[in-house]
């Protein structure tokens, strides 16, 4: 976006508090143009969350050469941890234009 050459970004991160939420909106609203969306997306089928963690162990850098039980054991506890800490997205979370 900064460099004029695109009309969209996509930041996909865990941004599990409005705290964290409210951050990435006022930098994104420094940049002239810019509006903001938050998709928050859950999941409660165990057979479709199973399936994820499994490709994300397999894919992800953060697990390379780690046994699969224990990076899905890691994985399961970084999830524990956000869960802990989250907060749903609030309809008073948007671009205040």
């Amino acid at each position: 976006l900064r460099s004029g050459q695109g009309n969209m970004a996509i930041f996909d991160a865990t941004n599990t508090t409005r705290e964290r939420r409210a951050r990435v909106l006022q930098k994104a609203l420094a940049v002239a143009g810019v509006e903001v969306v938050f998709v928050e997306s859950i999941c409660t089928d165990e057979k479709v969350v199973e399936a994820n963690l499994a490709e994300k162990v397999r894919l992800s850098p953060d697990f390379k050469g780690m046994p699969f039980n224990t990076a899905v054991k890691d994985l399961k506890q970084r999830i524990a941890n956000y869960k802990a800490v989250y907060e749903t997205v609030g309809e008073e979370e948007v671009d205040p234009k």
